[in-house]
């Protein structure tokens, strides 16, 4: 699955964002190309809130890029009904002032949620359009996105798992254009639960990808602007700072060469603060990772972890969070 291109699509963010349908012109430039529209010159414009401003040559660009596990985008009340929230996330993306976001257990448009559409109309809705979408379709239900305010390129899957293969699904890759300079990044949803056979599973997509990265960039790696991003499901205490461990793995601790040695921006700076946490157990199960060259300019705060909205909810004693896991947002410098 990829970008938004259907008309229905369009038609459903415009009616979103000026309360009536628009004329539709789309057309389709590649991988990450939003799906254009326009509308009559007489409507009001949307509200939205100030992006970044343009940078020159050579300036320094910050970039704002965040991980979140999003539970389907929706709750399910006492009597098993199922709750929507798609508004609420989009809600708190724009609080948050996210430039780019990898979205774990989302359900793209072919599947009974339609969360990717529903997302895009509800970011409409809010002020903070993120136009540019890229979603793949690995098997099972938990579907993975990025969405970005900036142009996305060169997309694709990483470490996508061949017969006999000990995890059960890709992890999705897309170049962001931030106004001319590239920022790669690769989003993933680890095998869960604290099992030995599970935790075997991380490991080996960890070596995966580790081997597809240097593939792909060999000694260049400690240049590139790379951040790997998602919901490793580091259940267990020892997958975080040992060599041959999950995060040790997708770190590069493992190599020789400790130049190449990626940054876990937030286990590095907010140890203590889970990001999954319920009634039995909690952990920090999602990360953003960032390579060399961009974990030079992070410092503690450029490192968010941020609790989710909780929505009242019929049927329901209380409140219910948007999501069992907090976003991850990590300020990144380009030069």
């Amino acid at each position: 699955m990829g970008i938004l291109t259907s008309a229905s699509v369009v038609f459903l963010i415009l009616l979103a964002v000026t309360g009536k349908p628009a004329a539709i012109d789309l057309h389709n430039g590649g991988n990450g190309d939003p799906v254009a529209a326009t509308k009559p010159s007489h409507e009001p414009a949307a509200k939205t809130v100030t992006g970044p401003p343009v940078s020159s040559p050579g300036d320094t660009l910050k970039v704002r890029v965040a991980t979140w596990n999003m539970r389907d985008c929706a709750a399910t009340d006492a009597l098993g009904k199922r709750i929507a929230l798609h508004a609420e996330i989009a809600q708190l993306i724009k609080e948050t002032r996210v430039d780019v976001i990898v979205a774990e257990e989302v359900q793209v448009d072919s599947k009974k949620g339609g969360d990717i559409a529903l997302l895009s109309v509800a970011l409409a809705q809010a002020g903070w359009s993120m136009p540019y979408v890229y979603s793949i379709d690995p098997p099972g239900e938990d579907d993975l996105a990025v969405f970005s305010k900036y142009p996305i390129r060169d997309t694709g899957e990483i470490a996508a798992p061949q017969k006999g293969d000990a995890w059960p699904r890709a992890g999705i890759a897309a170049t962001i254009d931030v106004q001319g300079k590239a920022l790669h990044v690769f989003g993933f949803h680890f095998k869960a639960m604290g099992d030995s056979a599970s935790e075997a599973s991380r490991r080996a997509q960890a070596l995966a990808v580790y081997n597809a990265l240097n593939d792909k960039y060999g000694s260049s790696i400690s240049k590139q602007a790379i951040v790997l991003a998602g919901d490793f499901n580091t259940t267990n205490p020892d997958e975080f700072e040992k060599k041959n461990s999950t995060l040790g793995i997708l770190s590069f601790r493992n190599d020789t060469d400790p130049n190449n040695d990626f940054l876990d921006a937030n286990y590095r700076y907010c140890p203590d603060t889970p990001t999954f946490e319920d009634s039995r157990y909690k952990s920090v199960l999602d990360h953003v990772l960032v390579s060399p060259t961009l974990a030079r300019t992070i410092h503690k705060d450029d490192v968010l972890v941020i609790s989710s909205p909780k929505v009242e909810a019929p049927n329901v004693k209380g409140s219910i969070p948007a999501s069992d896991h907090r976003m991850v947002a990590v300020d990144i410098a380009l030069q």
